[in-house]
This record gives structure tokens, sequence and C-alpha cells, in this order.
């Protein structure tokens, strides 16, 4: 059974770390049988960093859960923002088994007419 989070660790920028790192995505309780189809516990937001911020890593980890667990509105912070990952899935007996990233930089597009 597996944890699956999705942290930007640059916001607000790469040079201001101060949010650092927010939280796009959370699923626990995912396993390869019907019975551990997943509990998205914060839905997705994709990439937005905003103009001028710099190239963002968003990093993928993904938890080893030695069981189901029960994770209840209280266990998930409010806020999306400070997000330590790691730390909280060590609170809830989880190990980091994987973990990839990709990058974002958000560009001006102008046209001309």
């Amino acid at each position: 059974v597996f944890t699956v989070a999705i942290v930007d660790p640059d916001a607000p920028s790469n040079e201001r770390h101060g949010y650092r790192s927010y939280r796009h995505f959370l699923m626990t309780n995912l396993g390869s049988y019907d019975d551990y189809e997943g509990e998205k516990l914060t839905a997705y937001r994709g990439p937005q960093p905003s103009f001028g911020s710099g190239v963002h890593r968003y990093a993928v980890i993904v938890f080893r859960q030695k069981e189901y667990v029960e994770i209840t509105e209280k266990d998930i912070p409010h806020s999306r923002v400070r997000f330590d990952a790691v730390k909280w899935g060590a609170d809830h007996h989880m190990k980091p088994v994987a973990a990839s990233y990709f990058t974002v930089k958000r560009k001006r597009i102008i046209e001309v007419v």
C-alpha cells in the first residue's frame, strides 16, 4: 500500500523559499488490489509558478505504508504551504521508497500582431 505526494520546494520562487514546500497533491492507500483504490487527501493543483520566479522543481514522492492507514481531516494541514512531505510520511509510519521530479518555468509569450 502506498501514498503519493507532489510538492514544489521552490515556492514562491527558486530564490525565496518562503512557502517551501507547496503541496500540489496527496493521495494515500493506493495499492494493486481493488480493496485499495486510494483516498485523495489533497486535490491535484497543477504547476503555476509566477512569472519571473525562475525554474521550479516539482517532486513526486512515493511512500510505502505497512498497511491501510486511516487519515482524518486533522491529520492533513489546512494550508498547502510549508508541507514537509517526508516528515508527514514519517509521522504516519510511512517510508519514502521512490522519488522523481520535473521542472517548470513560466514564460511570458508576447504575440506580435
